[in-house]
């Protein structure tokens, strides 16, 4: 015999607990319910009566609890690894434009200087024609300013 640490009552080995049915009968639930019992060859948690569960039972829930934790652990995994994903997507896209912006002003620069060169060209060629006498300015001027021509 030995005292049941739920409710202090006596039990032996193998007898429900709180109450005396016989071996292989449903176990009745004395007050408190705990404890263990084995009923029909299982080994019952906390009084079948009670709702208690098998040791099998306790421990298959035990494991799915487990398993859904780890779950939801690679699904927040999955989650933080794609939220890096989209920000380096995004910091790399940034730099793709800040380059195209600064090849667009390359090109913005090199076109001017282009004008400026040109400008000046079409100035010496006037010059040599002219003789150099008058003041010549760009083509574009010289087309809209009739004062020019």
């Amino acid at each position: 015999m030995r005292s049941c640490r739920s409710h202090g009552s006596a039990t032996r080995r193998g007898a429900p607990l709180g109450g005396d049915a016989p071996l292989g009968e449903e176990a009745r639930g004395g007050e408190g319910g705990g404890g263990t019992a084995e009923v029909d060859g299982r080994t019952m948690r906390g009084g079948a009566a009670d709702g208690g569960m098998d040791e099998g039972a306790v421990e298959g829930k035990a494991k799915e609890e487990e398993e859904e934790e780890e779950e939801e652990e690679e699904e927040e995994e999955e989650e933080e690894e794609e939220e890096e994903e989209e920000e380096e997507e995004e910091e790399e896209e940034e730099e793709e434009e800040e380059e195209e912006e600064e090849e667009e002003e390359e090109e913005e620069e090199e076109e001017e200087e282009e004008e400026e060169e040109d400008g000046e060209r079409g100035e010496a060629e006037g010059r040599e024609k002219d003789g150099g006498s008058r003041l010549v300015l760009p083509r574009c001027c010289s087309v809209h300013d009739p004062r020019h021509s």
